[in-house]
């Protein structure tokens, strides 16, 4: 692929967090409706904020890897928590969770970083 394929294939990871994150926001409450935390969407959309960091100043498959392993991990503690328990202890997942993943993604930020501006630098 492309890098042109991989720019899109990353815009596209992170567009799909943000809903990611917007859904992990909403809790269910017993009267059928939703109530939406503020907070944990906050704390959702940061993995993506950071990852946005390393998509617009590297260009390279393993920013693309990188995106696709934060998606899957953050779709599987989402769905864990919201839709498989019903207990209230699970939600501190969706807040520590992402926090921890910004945490893993700054060496990646801290390599894009390092590398020449521009792609006319890195040939």
């Amino acid at each position: 692929m492309t890098t042109r394929y991989l720019k899109i294939l990353e815009y596209l990871m992170i567009a799909a967090g943000a809903g990611v994150a917007f859904l992990s926001a909403f809790e269910p409450q017993p009267a059928g409706v939703f109530y939406l935390h503020a907070g944990i969407l906050l704390v959702g959309l940061l993995p993506y904020f950071i990852y946005s960091f390393a998509v617009a100043l590297m260009d390279r498959a393993l920013v693309t890897v990188h995106g696709v392993v934060l998606l899957a991990i953050h779709i599987w503690m989402v769905s864990a928590v919201r839709f498989a328990t019903t207990e209230a202890y699970g939600v501190s997942m969706l807040v520590y969770g992402p926090v921890v993943l910004s945490l893993l993604l700054i060496p990646l930020v801290i390599l894009a970083l390092r590398r020449p501006w521009g792609v006319e630098a890195s040939e």
